[in-house]
Order: C-alpha cells, then structure tokens, then sequence
C-alpha cells in the first residue's frame, strides 16, 4: 500500500506533568505549536542544481569513508541505517569541502533501484564543525534532497550537521525531498540515522529501536529495545500524554527514567488498574560510552477505559472513510457503519465501535482488522457542540503497523489550551437535523499515526470527517412530501445552498420534486 503523505507530523504542546511508573510526576517540556507544511521559502524546484562549492575548486581523492543512509528512510525505509564506502574527493583550495557519489554503480540503493547515479555529486562543507551542510542535490535526477539550513534557503530552520572524531551527523528532520511529482517538500531523515565517516575515523553503530503496543493489555506495556554495539547505556521513561523528543526532554529521562536492561532486550512497564486512561509517551534515549546522546526513540501507547457501565448503545453512526483515503493512494472512498455509544456521566462524549471493522480492506487482508479481547473505538467528545474534538485511541486496524488517531483540537484542549484551538480552527461542530446528530471536523486536524511508519509519528490528515448519529436503524431518514419519486434530483448542503456535483461521502438533502431527502451520496 503506498503512502501520499505530503504533509508533516504535529510537534507535541503543553502538559505541565504526567504519570511515571516509577512514581512522582514528569516534567517533561512540550514544544510550542503545531507544524502542517514544510514550504521552501524563496525558491521553487529548480531543474537542475549548480554546485556551490568554489568553481576553480581542484578536486584531490581523499580516501575511502562511510556513507550511512537515512535519506531515502521514507522512500527506501528497508535501507535505513545501512553503511558502505565510499569515495571522497576534496577541495585542494577550500579546506573542509568535500564531494561523494554515494549512490552509485555498487552501492545498496543503486541495487535496490537497480540504477546507479554515477554523475549527481553530493557537496558537502565541513569547514566549520558546528555548522555543517550539504548543499541541495539531484539523486538519480530526480529525487532533490535538501538540507535545511539558511545556505539552502530555508531561511527559519538550521539543521546543521556536526563534525567530531571524523564523523558528521545530522538529526532527525534535518532534511526534506521531493520529486516533480510531489510537488511539495516533506521531512526525511526521521530516523536519523543519516552520518558520513571521513577518510580515516570508524563509523559507530548508534541504532536505536523501540517498539510497543498500542494498546496496553490489562494495563501493562511491554516495551522492546535494539540497541547499536556503540550505545552503551539505554535510559527509559514513560509518560501520561503526548510529547514529543527534544533536548529537554531527552536530558529529562537521562535524569529521571530507569536504566533499560539491554541483554534482556524487553521490560513490562505495570501501570495498575488506576492508571488514567488515554495516551501514554515512552521516550527512550541511547548513550554512548562517554555518557553522551547517541540517539532518542519516541512511542505511543494507550490505556482503555475500563468502565463500561458508563456506556449506552445510542444507535448507529455512518461515516465516510476520512482517514485512510488521505494517506493511501488505493483507499477507495466508501460509508462505514458501526454502532455508537454515550457516555452516562458525560453526556455529548462518544464512542464509535470497531469503526473500521466494516471497510473492504477487513476481507481484503486477513491482518487488517486487530483481534484484541476489548473492542476498538473512536472517541468523539461532543459535550460542548461548538468545540468537538476526538480523542487519543488506537483504531483497531494493521496498515503499516497499527493505526492511531488523535486530533488537533483534543491535543490542544485536553492541555488547557483550548482558546489557542478555537482561534486556529481546529475544533469540530455537532448539529442535529430531524433528530440526527451530524458532527464534522475541519480537514486537516486530525492526527495520524501508524507505530511501524516513521516510528510512530503522528502526521495531520483528514478529509471531510463526517459522522452521523442516527437514533435508530436504517441508512437514510426520508423528510416525507408529496411528490414523484422518479423527478431529477437536486442537491443542497445543510445550510440550504445548491450543490451541482456533490462528493461521494458528503451529506446533502436532496429533492425529487417535492420529495425531500436527507443522504450521503454514496
């Protein structure tokens, strides 16, 4: 299934404390709003690159280094933080500017493509070992890298690499590609992976993995780390909501979080049947043998409510699909039915059951659906019909490892940020027509994430989410009128306005004479 992200992951914001296993509470520091475009400031895709390095630059052969991919991490994820040699020439004027071929005749992703790029030279500048950069580069020709930093025109981002012991290393999102046929910018090098060894220093081996869960069975976690033969120590933390990695934080869970037992390889993190329900962070960071940050993981998991009692069967919801046809090319547009419930002591809170267990793609694909012992939901909080968000909670699904869905608005308003929500537009509305409750969300403020894609990373899709609550069953309640059945249709949205060619999955009302009828065109 092939993924049309276009669009960037949400940073985390503000929570003033979480839930630790080991006790106390986590002062883990959110970072400040929510990113949903990466744009190139001042440039567009140009079509061809000239280098920038000096032109009357002698170029001499410097030896043989290390080139470890993190790239092509979204395009080649299988070769992430794969290493091989290769060729450096360096500049005999410019001390500190070299220039490689690392994806040429013999490399692993000229195998993987089986095409080779002999010609397109990465330009690298080392002269000065806190601000390291590649200038922007053609891969293949057609695949532009771009490192983000003010040399390259991104004037607001400065993703420098860093130059010590013969080896540069750049950080998570420190790049972002595109093709003519994107058209638009995303981050690569999520994993971080990406280094170059110079001629003559060892590349170390600081891979980190981390994976859990996304629903926490009987209240407990187990969580499972890699670890590279140079990380030496791997601390562990977990938190109450939603965060994200950053030095702060990372230095947070070096003091706070527990020493990760790595010839074990796993842990089972007991929360207790007390602990809250909702999302939960486990950050995870790598040392090497100096005590120094090698590398940091992020993960999400989620603790179910537990009181079903609070729960009523209010009817059933149908929805059209919003999410996946944001996210794959091949998902194509259908209605899902499901029953829905409500919460007794909150009132206007729902829940959707097993929402995704209807979609074609549960026959297509035996693993699609997730056979947990609880049911799956999405959490629809509704209370105030002016500011509707969804809540954190896995959705029950296997696409590139199990789905999760969250919300703009829910991240902000259950931080106590919720005027910050309202003012961006992030909130969803609820209106009733004829007894139906109709509740929408703006496109683009949802939160997707799947755990085995770009670790976990929850990005921001989403297109006309619509959900109606219908009191009782059938797929369409006629607003009965005397008239012909078989006159032309015409179509209005809810507040009345025609609608010459509405979209599959909208609500509309439509009129065959003097017939009238509610419906989602199908």
């Amino acid at each position: 299934m092939k993924k049309i992200y276009l669009i960037l992951a949400v940073a985390a914001i503000g929570l003033s404390g979480g839930f630790q296993a080991t006790g106390g509470r986590l002062p883990l520091e959110p970072t400040d709003r929510a990113t949903t475009s990466l744009k190139k400031s001042g440039k567009t895709l140009p079509s061809r690159i000239s280098a920038k390095a000096p032109a009357d630059a002698t170029w001499e052969n410097a030896g043989t280094g290390m080139w470890k991919e993190g790239l092509f991490d979204k395009i080649l994820p299988a070769v992430a933080g794969s290493a091989w040699e290769v060729s450096f020439e360096q500049a005999k004027e410019y001390p500190g500017y070299y220039r490689v071929l690392p994806y040429a005749e013999g490399t692993p992703i000229a195998e993987t493509l089986q095409q080779a790029d002999n010609e397109n030279y990465v330009y690298i500048n080392a002269a000065n070992p806190e601000r390291v950069y590649i200038e922007d580069f053609f891969a293949f020709g057609y695949i532009m890298f771009s490192n983000l930093v003010a040399e390259n025109e991104w004037n607001n981002y400065s993703a420098y690499g860093t130059l010590k012991d013969g080896i540069i290393t750049f950080g998570s999102n420190s790049f972002a590609y595109t093709t003519y046929d994107l058209g638009e910018f995303a981050y690569c090098n999520n994993s971080g992976y990406f280094q170059i060894a110079l001629p003559g220093s060892e590349l170390k081996d600081y891979t980190l993995e981390l994976d859990i869960p996304a629903c926490a069975e009987n209240d407990e976690m187990q969580i499972s780390i890699t670890a590279g033969e140079d990380i030496k120590t791997v601390k562990l933390l977990t938190s109450l909501g939603y965060f994200r990695i950053s030095d702060s934080n990372n230095q947070t869970v070096i003091e706070r979080g527990e020493t990760f037992d790595l010839a074990k390889g796993y842990t089972t993190l007991v929360l207790g049947a007390d602990a809250p329900f909702g999302i939960y962070t486990t950050i995870v960071v790598g040392l090497d043998e100096g005590g120094n940050v090698a590398a940091s993981r992020c993960a999400y998991s989620h603790i179910m409510e537990h009181n079903d009692a609070d729960w009523r069967a209010t009817g059933t919801a149908e929805f059209p699909d919003a999410i996946l046809t944001t996210v794959y090319q091949e998902a194509v547009p259908q209605l899902l039915t499901c029953e829905v419930e409500e919460s007794v002591s909150q009132p206007g809170r729902y829940r959707l059951v097993n929402p995704y267990a209807g979609h074609s793609w549960a026959q297509a694909y035996d693993d699609f659906v997730i056979n947990h012992e609880h049911n799956h939901y999405i959490y629809i909080n509704a209370c105030n019909p002016t500011q509707v968000y969804v809540e954190a909670a896995p959705l029950g699904i296997n696409t590139d490892g199990e789905a999760m869905l969250y919300s703009l608005a829910g991240l902000y308003a259950e931080s106590g940020q919720a005027a910050y929500a309202q003012q961006q537009g992030y909130f969803g509305k609820l209106t009733e027509e004829e007894g139906e409750k109709i509740i929408s969300m703006p496109d683009g403020s949802l939160m997707f994430a799947e755990s085995k894609y770009e670790h976990g990373t929850y990005f921001n899709v989403g297109q006309d989410f619509l959900v109606v609550v219908k009191p009782g069953q059938g797929a369409v309640e006629e607003i009965e009128a005397t008239g012909e059945a078989y006159a032309p249709a015409e179509y209005f949205n809810l507040q009345g306005i025609r609608v010459a060619n509405p979209r599959a999955g909208e609500l509309v009302i439509e009129r065959r004479g003097s017939k009238v009828t509610k419906t989602i065109i199908k």
